[in-house]
C-alpha cells in the first residue's frame, strides 16, 4: 500500500514537472514573439525622437492581412509621390490597357480633333504613336478643338517658381512631345542637340546669363550660356509654355501640316482612337515617378468618363465611385502626382491602396513597375540591399515609402512608412530607415 502511494506521488510530480516545463516553453515563445514587436517599437520610437520628425509606419502580412506593426498609422501625412499609388489604382480601374489617344470627328473634307490628355503623343518613348500615324495619313484639313480643359496650367499647391524644371510640366488636354524641349550636351563639343527640332528657333546665346539654360515664365525663349556647360554628358528637359498659338505651331511643325485652331464649345460627336501601349505609361508613373504622366492620367480618366478636364472634379468623381468606396481614412487628394503640399493621406490608407492594386496587377507588373534593387528607379541606393518593391515619395523635408517587402522567411508584407518634417539629410534618414526595414525583413 505504501509503495502504491509513493508511486502515485512520483507520477504526479513528474506530470507536474512536464506541465510546468511546457508552460515555461509556451511563456518563452510568447515572450520571444512579443520581443520582436517590442524591439521594433523601441527602434521606431528612437528613430522618431532622434530625428525630431513625425513618422508613421504600418506593416501587414499580405496573405493573412494580420497587422504586424502599426504606429501613427491613422494619422495624416504629406504623401508626396506616394500619391501616385492613388492615381495608379484609379487608372487601373477606369483605363487598364485602354488608353484613349485622340478624339476625332470627320465632317466632309474636315477632321476635327480634340485631346484626351494622352501624354505619349510624340514623346521620346513613343515616337510612332497611333495618333501620330492617324493624323499624318489623313488628307483632310485638320482643326484642333481644345475647349474642354478648365484646370490651370499648374496644380493647386504646386510651387509656381518651379515652372522651368522637368518635374513640373504644364497640364494639357493635348500634350505634345512630352511637353518639353530636350537639350543634350556633351563635354567634347560646344554644340547641343535640341528636340523637337523646331525649338531651335527659340534659343539665344547670352554669355552674361548665370545658368547654362534658362527660360522666362511666360515665354518659350530659352537662353543658353555655353560658359556654364557641364563637364559631363547630360540631357535637360525644359517644359513648354503652352499657350494656344504655340500648341498650333508645334503640332503643325511636327505633323508637317497646317492646323487650324477651333475655339469654343463643339457640338460634334467624337469617336475615340485608342492606343494599347499602356504599360510604358504605368512604368513611367511608378519607376521614374513621372509627374507629367501622373497628371495626364487623370485627364485620360476624365476623357473616359466624358468629363471636362478639371483635376479637382475628376478626383472627386473617382473618390465617389466604387474604386475608393472603402478607403479607410478620408484622404485629401488634390493632384495626380503628389507635387501639391495639400495632399494628405495616412499609412493605413496607403496599405489599403496596395491591397487593392494586387487585385489589378500581376506579380510581374509589380516587380517591373515598382522601384526595387533590380529596377532602382527613384529608390535611394541605401535601400537597394533590401528585398522590396516600393514607391517613393519625396518633397523637401518629407520622404515616404510604400510597397511590398519579402522577408527572409519568404513572408510577403505590405508596408507604408511616411516621414514628414525632418531636418537631417535624406541620405541619413534613408540609412536609418534601411536598418529598421532590414530588422523587419529578418525578424518577421
Amino acid at each position: 500500500m505504501r509503495f502504491k502511494v509513493l508511486f502515485a506521488i512520483v507520477c504526479l510530480t513528474l506530470l507536474q514537472s512536464c506541465k510546468t516545463q511546457q508552460l515555461s516553453q509556451k511563456k518563452q515563445y510568447v515572450k520571444t514573439a512579443k520581443s520582436s514587436n517590442d524591439k521594433l517599437a523601441d527602434l521606431f520610437d528612437k528613430y522618431e525622437n532622434e530625428h525630431q520628425l513625425f513618422s508613421g509606419l504600418m506593416v501587414v502580412d499580405a496573405e493573412s492581412n494580420d497587422i504586424l506593426f502599426s504606429q501613427n498609422e491613422d494619422k495624416y501625412f504629406t504623401p508626396a509621390s506616394n500619391t501616385k499609388l492613388f492615381t495608379l489604382l484609379a487608372a487601373q480601374h477606369y483605363l487598364s490597357d485602354s488608353i484613349p489617344a485622340l478624339l476625332y470627328s470627320e465632317q466632309g473634307d474636315s477632321l476635327i480633333i480634340s485631346g484626351t490628355g494622352d501624354p505619349s503623343f510624340l514623346t521620346k518613348n513613343d515616337v510612332d504613336s497611333v495618333a501620330f500615324h492617324f493624323l499624318t495619313q489623313t488628307n483632310k484639313r485638320i482643326y484642333l478643338n481644345d475647349s474642354q480643359m478648365t484646370t490651370g496650367r499648374f496644380g493647386s499647391g504646386w510651387s509656381w517658381d518651379d515652372y522651368p524644371y522637368y518635374y513640373q510640366k504644364e497640364n494639357s488636354d493635348f500634350p505634345i512631345a512630352g511637353q518639353a524641349t530636350r537639350i543634350t550636351c556633351h563635354p567634347d563639343s560646344s554644340d547641343v542637340d535640341i528636340s523637337p527640332r523646331f525649338m531651335e528657333r527659340y534659343f539665344k546665346t547670352d554669355l552674361t546669363a548665370k545658368q547654362f539654360l534658362s527660360r522666362a515664365e511666360f515665354s518659350n525663349l530659352i537662353t543658353i550660356n555655353p560658359m556654364h556647360q557641364p563637364s559631363y554628358a547630360r540631357e535637360y528637359e525644359i517644359p513648354f509654355y503652352q499657350d494656344a498659338s504655340f500648341r498650333i505651331l508645334a503640332l503643325s511643325q511636327l505633323l508637317g501640316k497646317e492646323i487650324t485652331d477651333l475655339r469654343g464649345p463643339s457640338a460634334h460627336i467624337f469617336e475615340t482612337l485608342y492606343q494599347t501601349n499602356s504599360d510604358s505609361l504605368y512604368k513611367e508613373l511608378m519607376l521614374a515617378s513621372d509627374n507629367f504622366v501622373a497628371e495626364q492620367l487623370l485627364f485620360l480618366i476624365g476623357s473616359k468618363l466624358e468629363m471636362e478636364f478639371n483635376t479637382k472634379k475628376i478626383i472627386r468623381r473617382i473618390l465617389e465611385g466604387e474604386a475608393f468606396d472603402s478607403l479607410p481614412d478620408r484622404s485629401r487628394w488634390v493632384d495626380g502626382s503628389g507635387l501639391s503640399r495639400y495632399n494628405l493621406a495616412s499609412p493605413r490608407s496607403m496599405i489599403w491602396v496596395l491591397e487593392q492594386l494586387e487585385e489589378h496587377l500581376t506579380g510581374d507588373q509589380i516587380q517591373s513597375w515598382f522601384p526595387s534593387s533590380n529596377h532602382l528607379g527613384t529608390l535611394p541606393k541605401g535601400l537597394n540591399g533590401l528585398s522590396l518593391h516600393a514607391k517613393t515619395g519625396t518633397l523637401s523635408n518629407n520622404f515616404c515609402l510604400s510597397g511590398y517587402l519579402t522577408t527572409s522567411k519568404g513572408k510577403r508584407l505590405r508596408f507604408s512608412w511616411m516621414n514628414n518634417h525632418f531636418m537631417i539629410s535624406k541620405n541619413k534618414l534613408v540609412e536609418d530607415m534601411a536598418k529598421l526595414l532590414l530588422f523587419i525583413q529578418e525578424e518577421f
